[in-house]
């Protein structure tokens, strides 16, 4: 973002010719733009070392390397404890994977169905009224083949 703003007021800058005070004026914010991006710049850049440096283990600085290039780093997720509704938390990942089931995935009860519910179960019990799709032909499958290059897997 703050690149597209330092490019923008240097476009801005460059494209004022007629209007010498205006020039300046607008130089000076360029200017003031660019230091300011490239400060963000060697902040992004000494944070990202850091990090890198924190996950070397030190025996070869090379291997953690290739492995964030070739994305064979990964890290392993697990579930923690949620809070119910009663104000006690689930013991274990069972616990916390029903929990999870109850509230993303609640019971499909027609007793608690509003209008929309309603309509959507009467749509979904009758079959649609459309016209059925046309066979393929055999000339239409044949040029489909033809498209396919036999080289790629």
């Amino acid at each position: 973002m703050l690149r597209k703003r330092t490019n923008a007021l240097r476009r801005r800058y460059q494209r004022t010719t007629n209007n010498e005070i205006l020039r300046q004026e607008r130089k000076e914010k360029y200017f003031d733009g660019r230091r300011d991006y490239e400060g963000k710049m060697q902040e992004a850049k000494l944070k990202s070392w850091k990090k890198y440096c924190t996950i070397n283990d030190g025996v070869n600085p090379w291997n953690i390397t290739y492995k964030i290039a070739a994305g064979k780093i990964r890290t392993t997720t697990r579930l923690t404890t949620l809070e119910e509704e009663n104000g006690t938390y689930a013991a274990d990942t069972r616990g916390t994977i029903m929990h999870m089931l109850e509230h993303f995935v609640p019971d499909d009860r027609e007793d608690r169905d509003n209008n929309l519910h309603r309509n959507i179960r009467k749509d979904v019990q009758e079959p649609p009224d459309t016209a059925d799709d046309k066979a393929f032909t055999k000339e239409e499958i044949i040029a489909n083949l033809k498209k396919f290059n036999p080289k790629d897997s």
